[in-house]
């Protein structure tokens, strides 16, 4: 079965729950994030009730294989912690073919996108830290 996906869902003016009013003072995005990296216009994301939103992800994670279906395969470990999306980004022209042991001069645009995607974190969820250590052996 082929999972439809959010946009496919999405019926405009259906919105996801209402959040409580925060209980700390607003920060906007502006002081937190350079203005060159905040959105120009909006993100157009789907428009769909939380149950939808909630089934969705479950339906998706039922295709996975998982703890209540079976025994993890040995290599499991592996698996989890590697999205195709990950595979799609590491297979990017000037990352692709980056070497582990190649000399740190000819790294620096790795690491500049290391960095980037750290202090990007940083900043979104407000934290002092990020690592961006690898959480399975596959993506050493």
């Amino acid at each position: 079965m082929i999972e439809p996906t959010l946009r496919d869902l999405s019926v405009e003016g259906h919105r996801g729950p209402a959040l409580a009013p925060l209980d700390v003072p607003a920060t906007g995005a502006e002081s937190l994030i350079p203005a060159t990296r905040l959105r120009r216009t909006p993100a157009g994301l789907p428009e769909v009730p939380e149950p939808v939103a909630v089934r969705h992800f479950v339906n998706l994670s039922s295709l996975n294989h998982h703890i209540d279906k079976a025994i993890y395969p040995l290599g499991s470990c592996t698996m989890k912690y590697n999205p195709k999306l990950n595979d799609e980004m590491a297979a990017m022209p000037g990352l692709a073919g980056a070497h582990p042991f190649q000399p740190e001069e000819l790294s620096q645009g790795a690491m500049a996108v290391i960095w980037e995607l750290q202090e990007s974190l940083k900043a979104i969820m407000g934290m002092p830290g990020i690592t961006t250590q690898p959480a399975a052996g596959a993506q050493c």
